[in-house]
């Protein structure tokens, strides 16, 4: 255990560098360089469970825990509209 929290095999740090505007993360601009440590309540532990959880989020919205307990909100249809998918 390192600081209270043991480590998994494959374990990163999974950092949020940078929010870009747009208007489905209105308010979410100013967040850079923190780490995620979940999904929609799920803990992450690398950037394939990152991609995983997010690719097979179910719901209206997608939830993202950060590690100094700030929380990005965004709608999940507006997101994929977004992103051209």
């Amino acid at each position: 255990m390192i600081g209270g929290t043991s480590e998994v095999d494959g374990q990163q740090v999974v950092m949020l560098s940078q929010v870009l505007a747009d208007e489905i993360n209105a308010g979410y601009q100013g967040m850079h360089d923190v780490e995620v440590k979940g999904v929609n309540g799920t803990q992450v532990h690398n950037l394939r469970e990152l991609k995983a959880a997010i690719e097979g989020a179910i719901g209206e919205f997608l939830r993202l825990d950060l590690v100094d307990e700030r929380v990005l909100v965004v709608n999940m249809q507006e997101a994929q509209e977004a992103g051209g998918d």
